[in-house]
Parts: structure tokens; sequence; C-alpha cells
């Protein structure tokens, strides 16, 4: 897996993460504990530790990851920006 690939995925799951907690709950929050904990393994790829995440979230978590994403493309959702005091 390449950076740019690594990056690209992150943002995938932090969109269906970001959709899932503020506008439609679609995923439990174990779920999205899950999903987080891919991030984190995706940010070794990032660093160069690693070629590959050593932890990648389940085929049924998968599938709602992608299910969340087509409805963020078709309502043309934007993540929320979180300003910091």
């Amino acid at each position: 897996m390449t950076r740019t690939e690594a990056f690209d995925r992150m943002e995938y799951l932090r969109n269906a993460i970001a959709y899932s907690r503020h506008t439609e709950s679609m995923m439990t929050i174990g779920e999205g504990i899950m999903c987080n904990q891919e991030v984190a393994a995706l940010f070794s790829v990032c660093d160069g530790v690693d070629s590959e995440p050593r932890y990648i979230v389940t085929d049924e978590i998968e599938n709602k990851v992608v299910e969340i994403n087509k409805v963020i493309r078709i309502k043309l959702w934007q993540k929320p920006v979180i300003e910091i005091l």
C-alpha cells in the first residue's frame, strides 16, 4: 500500500465515522472505534514502518463504510469543521 493509498483510506474511514456521528447513526460506537483502529494502523504505513496496515475492519464493517460513503456522495455531504479554541 502506498502512502497516498493509506491517506485516501484514512479519509474514507474518517468520513464514514463523521457522517455516522453527526448526521445519521449508521454505525455503532464500537464499529466507529474499530474504524479508528484501522486509521491508527494506517499511520504506520504512512510513516514507512509497515507496508500494509496491521489491522483492518471486518467485512461487515467494511460494507457499512462503503454504504455510508455512497450516501455521502449522493447527498454531497461535507464533514463539519471542528474549531478548537
